[in-house]
């Protein structure tokens, strides 16, 4: 124990004297783990010579790469983007709508044409996981909304009055297919099966602003870690209530860790990404396994006359097939996501004795949290960034029940634990792996493909040909797996995942020629080529699972990508250089282009602040900013990493996407696609007039294509020859040199 807790103190204090943490800084942070620490590896990893040689090279390498790669790092020149004609803003093409846009047809989504579509959009919006007018980080009133309910998301993303604003903007960036953020909580507040008709109205006035604009949307029932009293976000506060927990006792007792409660001295500020380890926690953990598995693993708790589980999905359910039935008039609504990043609690755990690999923050046992639920007190081990031990602590010291009064554990009701002349005894440390016929579960088989038949059916019940998309399980076990369901009779279904690079997201830092490669035995990888390649493998190795949706595969949108905006303590925005924003946002976007996919990128925070960033859990991932919003007769004022985020798209091809890469030194595109020749509408490339200004760009055809190029839309027609070439190559550059970009 001395030893582990001499470790973690010796590599947060690494990182620490290092600067930044950066990709560097976390390599050493693994080679110290690696050298010393049981808990870094996967079972059945032996530590030995050779392991700690590697160890030790890769320190070296670490202390070098911090003095050697900022050298390497880009610089760019703001002043030379986005200064075009402003007296009439840029447009482009309306976005396809429901039953425009077809998900029955493989890899890409396809219109009308059988043109291969590939969209991109933003999620809208981070702040929209709250009611108007509070943040995470106000803890004043936040209990009471629960009692009182004086809560309302009328206005999220924003009010009706600044509609016009932001969905123009949206337009002009080329930003014009919009996850856009509903949580339960949103809808049915009040209490079960009572609806807030003044935010349904909202919604349906909002969503119709959208349509004016050309803009389309999905409908993303987002939530996380279940609530915003569990640290989340999503469900209604009663629902917790229903199931027994006393939701003022929640954090004190430490069943879930909130921003708003959250005081620790040694921990002020916030932890970066502290938020998802409430995945361990016993609030979170137990609504997700009721929500998922209640008839099998909580069979005695009846709610209102039906199993837990019929009552929190049924509700569920209701609640957003009403939505559905609200916004089936609205043709550019083209669908709904199915749950953002769910979890699935305790399900398929084999033994509640045994701990998560994931250590962050306080780690225990699922058997632990169970008593500490109860009022007993433990000593646990504590980790304040992941993986790094940071000694002991105790949980629950005051003896506080996380159960209402009356209330009892729902998992001591079932049997699975008791307590026995003052002493917890565990009764079925495997109940959460076995069915109750006694086989074994298989997550999502037995819980995952039946919630989404559930969900597909209620939401096309109001709007038949709703596209339906599913989000991956968020499992902290084994990363490595992208759970997609077996599906072959499910169709018009999209397989939406998520994807960031951790390092970013957990550190706030970046380096574009160094990264991590994921792994089970990770290892740095070199470039920023490399870089790109490593990130779109990772891309293309979770859009692969789509192809056991549907007889013919389903399309892939990547539901969440982006960088935080807040890097390096924000030093942003004090200095005004977004250089390391840009790199950041330009990696991940050339991966995502050269792995051909449709995405929406987290995300367009309307209310933004450098202050408190997206007003979520201190988080600021957000692509536009009100304090960056200095010029107002500009379009582009308020935009964050701008550069990276408008770029060229090949929106619609006549024909199979084969390349497609922008290389924004040069701010040349270039796109190569096999021509299909029953299609003869032609192949549409959006061209941002923030690159390529008033002048119409350089175009370069393959022999026998036409093109004409449309200014005012933004936007280039390519028509292939018949029976020409096997592959179209379209290029663009800029008409004249810039001497914007400085490398």
């Amino acid at each position: 124990r001395m030893l582990r807790v001499a470790v973690g103190w010796l590599a947060r204090g690494f990182g620490t004297a290092l600067g930044a943490v950066g990709p560097e800084s976390i390599l050493a942070t693994c080679a110290i783990m690696m050298f010393s620490t049981k808990y870094f590896f996967p079972k059945g990893y032996r530590r030995n010579i050779y392991g700690r040689v590697y160890s030790a090279l890769t320190l070296l390498a670490a202390v070098a790469a911090q003095f050697w790669l900022p050298t390497l790092e880009p610089t760019y020149e703001l002043g030379s983007f986005g200064k075009a004609n402003l007296t009439h803003p840029p447009i482009v093409p309306e976005q396809l709508s429901r039953g425009e846009l077809n998900a029955s047809f493989g890899e890409f989504f396809r219109d009308g044409f059988g043109r291969r579509v590939i969209l991109r959009g933003v999620n809208l919006a981070g702040s929209s996981k709250l009611p108007v007018g509070t943040s995470t980080h106000e803890r004043e009133g936040f209990i009471e909304q629960v009692t009182h309910g004086n809560i309302s998301f009328v206005g999220r993303p924003f009010a009706l009055a600044d509609a016009d604003e932001h969905f123009k903007r949206l337009r002009a960036w080329g930003l014009t297919f919009v996850r856009f953020l509903v949580p339960w909580e949103a809808v049915e507040h009040k209490g079960p099966g009572e609806y807030d008709l003044e935010y349904l109205a909202y919604l349906r006035e909002v969503v119709g602003k959208a349509a004016e604009y050309g803009i389309s949307v999905f409908i993303d029932p987002h939530q996380d870690v279940w609530s915003r009293f569990t640290g989340g976000d999503g469900a209604p506060a009663w629902t917790l209530d229903k199931v027994g927990f006393n939701i003022s006792a929640l954090h004190e007792s430490g069943a879930s860790f909130t921003h708003q409660g959250h005081a620790h001295p040694f921990d002020d500020p916030l932890p970066f990404m502290a938020w998802p380890q409430n995945h361990g926690r016993l609030a979170t953990a137990t609504m997700f396994t009721l929500f998922f598995g209640g008839r099998d693993f909580a069979p005695n708790l009846i709610i209102d006359g039906e199993n837990v589980q019929d009552f929190l999905q049924g509700h569920y359910f209701r609640a957003f097939a009403r939505v559905a039935k609200e916004l089936r008039g609205h043709k550019n609504v083209v669908g709904f996501d199915s749950l953002n990043e769910p979890h699935y609690g305790m399900i398929g755990w084999p033994d509640i004795q045994e701990f998560s690999r994931y250590r962050h923050g306080r780690a225990h046992s699922w058997f632990q949290a169970f008593q500490i639920g109860e009022g007993f007190s433990h000593t646990v081990e504590m980790y304040d960034r992941p993986l790094i031990y940071n000694g002991e602590i105790e949980m629950n010291p005051g003896n506080l029940r996380a159960w209402k009064d009356g209330s009892h554990c729902v998992w001591k009701n079932e049997g699975i634990w008791d307590v026995k002349e003052g002493e917890a005894v565990l009764l079925k440390p495997d109940h959460f792996s076995k069915k109750p016929d006694g086989s074994p579960v298989d997550i999502v088989d037995d819980y995952m493909v039946p919630f989404f038949r559930k969900f597909t059916a209620a939401i096309r019940a109001e709007a038949p040909d709703s596209l339906i998309f599913l989000d991956r399980n968020t499992d902290f076990e084994d990363p490595l797996v992208a759970h997609a369901p077996v599906a072959p009779e499910m169709e018009g279904v999209v397989w939406a995942p998520h994807w960031y690079d951790l390092i970013p997201l957990v550190c706030k830092s970046f380096r574009s020629h160094i990264g991590i490669r994921k792994a089970i035995i990770p290892y740095p990888v070199l470039g920023n080529g490399n870089l790109v390649k490593e990130y779109s493998r990772q891309l293309q190795e979770l859009a692969s699972h789509a192809k056991l949706i549907g007889k013919r595969g389903a399309p892939t949108l990547i539901g969440e990508i982006g960088i935080p905006m807040d890097m390096k303590a924000g030093d942003a925005f004090k200095s005004g250089n977004w250089d390391l924003q840009i790199s950041a946002m330009d990696t991940t976007l050339q991966a995502l282009d050269m792995a051909l996919l449709s995405a929406t990128i987290w995300n367009y925070t309307p209310d933004n602040s450098n202050a408190n960033g997206d007003g979520w859990n201190g988080e600021d991932l957000s692509i536009f900013s009100p304090d960056q919003h200095l010029d107002r007769k500009n379009i582009y004022s308020g935009g964050r990493a701008l550069p990276a985020v408008i770029r060229p798209i090949a929106w619609r091809t006549a024909g199979d996407p084969l390349e497609m890469a922008f290389d924004l030194r040069d701010r040349i595109f270039t796109f190569k696609y096999k021509p299909d020749p029953e299609i003869r509408a032609a192949t549409l490339i959006f061209v941002p007039q923030y690159h390529y200004l008033d002048q119409p760009p350089v175009v370069e055809l393959s022999e026998g294509a036409t093109s004409q190029f449309l200014p005012s839309h933004q936007m280039l027609k390519v028509w292939h020859a018949s029976g020409g070439t096997d592959v179209v190559t379209v290029t663009l550059s800029p008409a004249k040199p810039f001497e914007a970009l400085i490398f």
